[in-house]
């Protein structure tokens, strides 16, 4: 699956909370994107490696100092700045018009994560042009969506647990919400497989 052509969004942006002074989101898409284009999906040790001569991008979003951090913590930065990039949706405008400035720019992940499957395309981070047209990965990205609401499905279960004990009513209503928003989130999701 390897050396792989993906269309790239025109223009990228980091995640809102996300923290990484002195990389530019384009600049470590295009890194991104190359690595996914040459190994046909991203794993975190490969984008370590790629950010470790000085020269590149995405050098200042690592930590260097053995001292501070080991390798296993760059891999854990590296999954933080796949997951961070966004692309930014292309709407198309008339070019006589004046450019507004908008308080909030809509975007999609540029890369996400799938789980397990078959040994030509393994676990991790695909671009999401790609997640969408292959069947395989989409299901694989799907089953982890999924997982991730089950957690957060036994996270609100464990707060509703403790806010009963405390006789936290009002917060009993807001997390009854939660519960009830995380079960219809499934549901969408188990509709989609499907």
């Amino acid at each position: 699956m390897a050396n792989l052509k993906i269309e790239q969004a025109g223009e990228y942006v980091w995640r809102e909370s996300s923290r990484f002074n002195g990389v530019d989101a384009n600049d470590a898409a295009r890194v991104l994107h190359k690595i996914a284009e040459r190994d046909g999906s991203i794993q975190a040790q490969v984008v370590v490696d790629e950010a470790k001569p000085k020269t590149s991008p995405i050098h200042p979003a690592f930590e260097w100092k053995d001292g501070v951090a080991a390798n296993e913590y760059r891999k854990w930065q590296a999954r933080q700045l796949v997951k961070s990039v966004r692309a930014v949706k292309d709407e198309p405008r008339d070019p006589s018009e004046p450019i507004a400035v908008k308080a909030v720019v809509e975007t999609n992940p540029a890369f996400i994560f799938a789980g397990h499957g078959r040994e030509e395309s393994p676990r991790g981070y695909y671009p999401a042009v790609q997640i969408i047209s292959d069947l395989d990965l989409f299901q694989r990205a799907m089953e982890e969506a999924q997982l991730k609401l089950k957690s957060a499905e036994r996270a609100v279960q464990d707060l509703t647990r403790l806010a009963e004990k405390a006789d936290q009513l009002d917060r009993l209503a807001s997390l009854a919400i939660a519960v009830k928003g995380l079960v219809v989130a499934q549901e969408a999701l188990r509709s989609v497989r499907h």
